[in-house]
């Protein structure tokens, strides 16, 4: 587990502008180019500090030099590989004065079943210098109150979490629920029974069976489809265990 500050401030190099100013130029209107240019920067500095942090991860935008007009969530995210997308959102200005609950920072729905979650990036007036304010996991909203962001560990943690073998089995099996939206519910069961884990196994296993009865028509593939209740309950609670390391 890597150690980390609440938060942490990343200097916004020339660099930086230079890209977030080339996307920007290619918006329809003044309004777009800036939330477009503001959306970079914040995923730029995310960036440098997951580099840092020695993990891999690369601008949603670069990945096509004809994207549409229309970028504000496309450039508010990271790919990190074979983990899944983080979106980037900024906030202005001096907070030193504001009680964090006050303050929400608008967040892009989105429905991808890889969306790990949001980075609040708070950024300097003179937009040199961006403050990595926290993670919060993915959750279906508009916005969400500064106050609701967790730690920068909460990241790193959830990284770990993603990039586990038994965590990997369980996403390629998701057809309905995203990821992160199964961890949230696992961590609820985790919270409630952490001194009954004979309650894990069965919750959990429901947990993973809702998703497929959710998920209705929609085809089931890859090796986890076939798998009775009895086997999805046994990968449930290895889960469970590996995620009780990280939380307890």
């Amino acid at each position: 587990m890597y150690a980390t500050a609440e938060t942490i401030k990343v200097p916004l190099g020339r660099r930086d502008r230079t890209l977030a100013e080339e996307f920007a130029r290619r918006q329809a209107t003044p309004a777009q180019g800036k939330q477009v240019y503001l959306n970079l920067l914040a995923a730029c500095a995310v960036r440098s500090y997951l580099q840092w942090m020695e993990v891999e991860s690369h601008l949603a935008a670069a990945e096509s030099d004809n994207l549409p007009l229309d970028l504000f969530g496309h450039t508010s995210e990271l790919i990190i590989p074979e983990v899944g997308r983080l979106q980037c959102q900024f906030v202005i200005g001096d907070r030193s004065g504001d009680s964090s609950g006050d303050i929400s920072v608008a967040i892009n729905p989105s429905q991808a079943l890889d969306l790990l979650g949001y980075m609040a990036v708070g950024l300097n007036e003179a937009l040199t210098e961006a403050e990595l304010l926290g993670f919060a996991p993915a959750e279906d909203k508009d916005e969400l109150p500064l106050s609701s962001f967790l730690s920068l560990e909460a990241l790193l943690e959830s990284l770990e979490i993603f990039e586990d073998e038994t965590a990997r089995r369980v996403k390629a099996f998701l057809r309905y629920k995203s990821f992160s939206q199964v961890i949230a519910e696992l961590e609820q069961i985790y919270r409630q029974h952490q001194d009954e884990p004979w309650q894990w196994r069965n919750k959990a296993g429901d947990v993973l069976e809702e998703d497929r009865e959710l998920a209705g028509t929609r085809e089931l593939k890859g090796e986890l489809s076939a798998l009775n209740y009895t086997e999805l309950c046994d990968l449930a609670e290895d889960l469970m265990e590996r995620l009780a390391e990280i939380w307890q």
